[in-house]
């Protein structure tokens, strides 16, 4: 959802620039239900995740 922002800290209040149809999708669900959300007053909630790097992850955790 948050592809063209290569140089900045992002956030949940990063503006959303998707680059592909998953993260258009991902966008298009998201805003939706802020959408809902607001115009009915109904219990909607979406999370963004994150990923997010550990110390305790090893060196190889993804390519060995």
């Amino acid at each position: 959802m948050y592809s063209g922002h290569k140089d900045i800290f992002v956030n949940e209040h990063t503006k959303i620039l998707p680059n592909s149809p998953y993260g258009d999708g991902k966008a298009y669900c998201h805003n939706n239900s802020i959408e809902l959300n607001e115009k009915y007053n109904w219990d909607i909630v979406s999370g963004v995740v994150f990923n997010h790097e550990s110390a305790f992850r090893s060196k190889n955790f993804l390519f060995s």
